[in-house]
């Protein structure tokens, strides 16, 4: 994020980021722009697209202030934008704009846009209510049987040799592949399984904490262990029996209204020491979602 941005600022260019995934739109944040004399000045979100070939620009401006934004900001905008090349200026604020702005925006063609925090009332049915949580889920293993050809029944042990096929592999242990074939095979099996099953259909935030069991086959090639007989046995199949307690901490959410065209839902979440900042946008008519997540710097 470019050195002078802020959080409002940062937020409203996430918005447009996912609008001008609709619209064809190029999306700047502190835009540097010359004046006529060379002096360079700064924009706070640029939107750059093309219509029928001919480049147009769209100049944001964002402001976050406690109370409504004045006629001296409007003013401000008018003549900083008077030597700047751009087609159309927007301006953006948290409380409104006093009856004098909103005179002297009208006046300059300048468009008013104030992004509102959206509470439960004024929910509209086209936008999810999301929720964020920093979702934990570590697989255990509990069980594993093995089907060994010839069948065995005595003289393996965890600690007995396993053979392989590959000359060049490491000897180990059958406890050792048993934990080799958990770590490579097992859990990440278990992980894509739940990423793509469960967390992807958005499930609601009271189901992210829940016990799981799975069971999960493992076909083995051109494997043996040795009992203590000396004989070798081949290792046809394991079934690992595998247990796992998910958790989420929960984030405080807020939404907010950018017109009818968007709704933007923001939260913070702990990943390990650091604090981040996600932000998720969903625009009307549209069925995916577009997420931002930025490292909150310590104060």
């Amino acid at each position: 994020m470019p050195k002078r941005s802020n959080d409002f600022q940062h937020l409203v260019k996430v918005i447009h980021d996912a609008i001008s995934k609709v619209e064809g739109a190029t999306v700047t944040e502190s835009a540097m722009l010359p004046e006529p004399d060379g002096t360079l000045r700064e924009v706070d979100i640029l939107l750059e697209r093309s219509v029928a070939d001919v480049p147009i620009r769209l100049a944001i401006e964002c402001r976050d202030r406690s109370r409504k934004s004045d006629v001296d900001w409007i003013d401000g905008l008018v003549g900083k934008f008077r030597n700047l090349k751009v087609d159309k200026i927007v301006a953006v604020c948290r409380k409104g704009f006093s009856a004098g702005a909103a005179a002297k925006a009208a006046a300059n063609s300048i468009e008013l846009r104030v992004l509102t925090e959206c509470l439960t009332h004024e929910w509209s049915s086209e936008f999810m209510r999301l929720g964020f949580a920093m979702f934990e889920f570590k697989p255990e293993l509990r069980t594993v049987e093995i089907t060994l050809d010839p069948v065995q029944a005595q003289g393996i042990e965890p600690t007995s040799i396993v053979e392989s096929g590959d000359a060049s592999a490491t000897q180990r242990t059958l406890e050792q592949l048993v934990f080799a074939c958990f770590v490579e095979n097992v859990a990440p099996r278990i992980k894509q399984h739940v990423e793509r099953e469960f967390l992807a259909t958005l499930p609601p935030l009271a189901d992210l904490t829940r016990s799981w069991e799975f069971t999960v086959p493992v076909d083995v090639r051109d494997t043996w262990v040795v009992a203590k007989t000396g004989t070798r046995h081949r290792i046809a199949h394991m079934l690992f029996g595998v247990a796992a307690q998910s958790r989420a901490d929960v984030s405080l959410v807020r939404h907010y209204k950018y017109g009818t065209t968007a709704l933007a839902s923001e939260g913070h979440l702990n990943v390990g020491s650091e604090m981040h900042k996600m932000s998720v946008v969903q625009v009307a008519g549209q069925k995916s979602l577009t997420a931002s997540i930025t490292k909150v710097k310590p104060k």
